[in-house]
């Protein structure tokens, strides 16, 4: 298998994963799991599998302290993703949930332009309408039963990811360990959600072991493998094809939760989810065409350099 069909696979494979992840929090709230002892377990099993995963693949536990500040900052952002993300599923049905969150890669690059100062093109534009016109037709179709909150939650969890991701990248350029920080992230999640859960009162656990089954689910399928396989086939596929193929947990998200509850959309809420779609895809199609065009010339500028 040729290395880039092997990291197009492992990104396949890698959102199939992650769609997971709403099906699985609504289960466990289903089953007495509380918001806040939830984020405190996930985030917890989550550090004990990716540490002992650095262990065995050599990889560092510990930032540099030189990292350490504006780590910190980035890992606050994640985790307020994190969260809101969590709540939205349990405010919206799953797939609306993931849906309105996917208008996040639009939204970095508007975040990028006032952060970054990077120029705002003509698709990217196009793309933010598309997002805006999609999430109108989508809840303007169930504005009756569709909880506001739930979409605003959603919404906010879209831009704060996208800002994350535009912080993340900043660091990542410094030569940062992805599961390095990634271990960060959940250390200082939960101490964050164990302090909370401590002084609210909430730390009260389910002693079903099938709410256990869902939450070790929850923190080794979307969480831990999805990430790995994520980081092993970028790198081999690069950051454009693999945003391309990371469009299947939107779908995904749809199966799993028509599998499970019988989540059913009408057909504004399909056509809302296809605008959304496209422009979530639409600035990494264009750029992906642009960059196959620009290949041949390259090729003949070599010929004739001959």
């Amino acid at each position: 298998m040729k290395v880039k069909s092997l990291g197009s696979l492992l990104i396949a494979v890698s959102a199939i994963l992650i769609a997971t992840e709403a099906v699985t929090v609504k289960l466990c709230y289903a089953e007495g799991w509380n918001y806040l002892p939830l984020m405190m377990c996930r985030f917890g099993l989550g550090l004990i599998i990716l540490a002992v995963i650095a262990l065995i693949i050599k990889k560092p536990l510990f930032l540099a302290k030189k990292d350490l500040l504006f780590g910190m900052g980035v890992a606050f952002l994640q985790i307020l993703a994190s969260s809101l993300l969590y709540i939205a599923f349990g405010l919206l049905p799953a797939a609306t949930a993931i849906l309105l969150f996917y208008c996040y890669p639009v939204l970095t690059a508007i975040a990028s332009y006032f952060f970054d100062k990077e120029n705002l093109t003509v698709i990217t534009v196009v793309s933010l309408f598309c997002v805006v016109g999609g999430v109108a037709v989508f809840s303007g179709s169930v504005w009756d039963s569709i909880n506001v909150f739930g979409l605003i939650v959603a919404l906010a969890c879209a831009c704060v990811n996208s800002i994350y991701l535009v912080m993340i990248a900043r660091l990542m350029r410094k030569g940062l360990e992805p599961l390095t920080f990634t271990i960060y992230i959940f250390f200082i999640g939960f101490l964050l959600f164990l302090i909370i859960t401590l002084i609210s009162g909430q730390m009260v656990l389910p002693n079903t072991s099938i709410s256990w089954f869902y939450v070790v689910f929850l923190a080794l399928v979307p969480t831990s493998m999805a990430m790995l396989l994520f980081n092993f086939g970028v790198d081999k596929t690069g950051a454009t094809l693999a945003a391309i193929i990371y469009g299947l947990e939107v779908p995904a998200t749809a199966f799993f939760a028509f599998l499970v509850f019988g989540d059913t959309w009408n057909i504004w809420q399909f056509l809302g989810a296809a605008l959304i779609i496209f422009a979530v895809m639409l600035p990494n199609i264009i750029k992906n065409k642009q960059v196959m065009l620009k290949q041949p010339l390259k090729i003949a500028e070599n010929i004739d350099k001959k």
